[in-house]
């Protein structure tokens, strides 16, 4: 019975090793980027980044968040500021033309997320340029 008593205590004594969770493999991240750079000036579903990586919807969404940090649809949103960014830098086009082409259906929307991830209107961070 001591013995048995010792064996349970030192068990409990033992720290569980923390959960990791299912991530991604360097595959299937790529694959995953892949699809979101050739398919940013349209709406991204769920679905489709799941089935870019072989997973299923519920999978997918668990092990992006464990492998970025962040979940699919914020990861799409930051690709598209970043692709924003570099065309306000680099082209001629009028901000509603470079809101389209990074995936927004309207203008005023695409000014409401670019004001929301930079901090400035894509007008004024433009001519800050």
């Amino acid at each position: 019975t001591a013995i048995a008593l010792a064996l349970s205590q030192h068990a409990r004594a033992i720290a569980e090793p923390p959960k990791t969770g299912a991530r991604l493999s360097p595959r299937q991240i790529c694959a995953v980027q892949a699809y979101v750079e050739e398919h940013l000036e349209r709406s991204i579903a769920l679905a489709e980044l799941a089935a870019a990586a072989g997973l299923s919807s519920f999978h997918f969404l668990r092990a992006f968040k464990q492998s970025l940090g962040v979940t699919p649809g914020q990861y799409v949103v930051d690709q598209r500021m970043a692709r924003a960014r570099s065309l306000l830098k680099s082209s001629k086009l009028s901000i509603a033309e470079i809101g389209i082409s990074v995936g927004f259906d309207y203008s005023s929307h695409f000014a409401r997320a670019f004001r929301r991830a930079v901090g400035t209107p894509p007008s004024a961070y433009r001519s800050s340029l």
